[in-house]
């Protein structure tokens, strides 16, 4: 084997749309290119569609349909946009690409996670807002590579995990990668049509426990037990979208005596 070969290729991380036009089928962006050609920066936007040339088209390819057939090449783009994002998602599938994105949401500090492969078939692909979906949950900030994502580090440490995870190494797994173990049983009950655990049986209490300690400690804390426990609810929600999670009201009961704890200000309510 020879030098070139043994050498490690190096990881590419891009935007979504930058990602597609790279990764996907190149046919197909030949034919977005030359369509999206008919129309000026300014028209692309108005119709909401994506750009992949950010300069304007040559005067001679805006002459070349009148009006009356914009909106018809305008219908043909968003069709072979849908067709690039299906493109993407089953390179996503195949792992060939792999996606970090960031929940988007008001009410805790998001950070960026990957996103399952189990996802994949429920994924919406909004390459125009440059946002994903999951349900009702959207996600931003998102990146693409064509390696996978690094493993979650162990929690309150700064050292890489080890290469293979043992019975031994379970109780040192942080709450991320419990969750991310979730989704990975999700995948493969999906890909091998096996059977799926009890949700009934899964108890995410003392993973959102723990997350408002260390809330908490880190001054993120809300001020109200309500919004406290939405915005739990948003966290779990955001990882771990393949089984039922405690609604906000099931958390806010689950977490009062702990947020009055670690929350001196919170008072409990006495009523006369």
């Amino acid at each position: 084997m020879t030098e070139t070969a043994n050498r490690a290729t190096p990881r590419i991380e891009l935007r979504l749309l930058d990602a597609i036009v790279r990764w996907c089928d190149q046919d197909l962006i030949w034919r977005i290119r030359r369509k999206e050609m008919v129309f000026t920066l300014a028209e692309r936007r108005h119709h909401e569609l994506p750009s992949i040339s950010r300069e304007e088209p040559p005067a001679a390819a805006l002459v070349e349909f009148g009006p009356q057939h914009r909106p018809r090449v305008a219908e043909q783009l968003h069709w072979l946009w849908d067709v690039a994002a299906d493109d993407f998602k089953e390179r996503l599938k195949a792992r060939e690409l792999f996606i970090r994105a960031v929940p988007i949401t008001n009410l805790v500090p998001a950070e960026s996670i990957s996103i399952p492969v189990a996802w994949v078939p429920v994924l919406r692909v909004s390459v125009a807002e440059e946002v994903i979906g999951v349900g009702d949950q959207l996600y931003g900030d998102i990146l693409v590579s064509d390696h996978p994502w690094p493993a979650p580090r162990f929690a309150g440490t700064d050292a890489d995990p080890p290469p293979a995870v043992t019975l031994v190494d379970v109780p040192a797994l942080s709450d991320e990668m419990v969750l991310m173990l979730l989704e990975e049983h999700a995948e493969r009950v999906v890909r091998n049509d096996s059977r799926m655990m009890d949700p009934r049986r899964i108890s995410l209490t003392p993973i959102i426990l723990r997350k408002l300690e260390h809330r908490a400690q880190r001054g993120e804390m809300l001020d109200g037990v309500h919004v406290e426990a939405q915005a739990l609810h948003a966290w779990v929600k955001a990882r771990l979208v393949s089984f039922q999670v405690p609604s906000p009201l099931s958390i806010e009961n689950g977490i009062r005596a702990a947020y009055r704890h670690l929350n001196p200000r919170s008072k409990p309510i006495i009523k006369p």
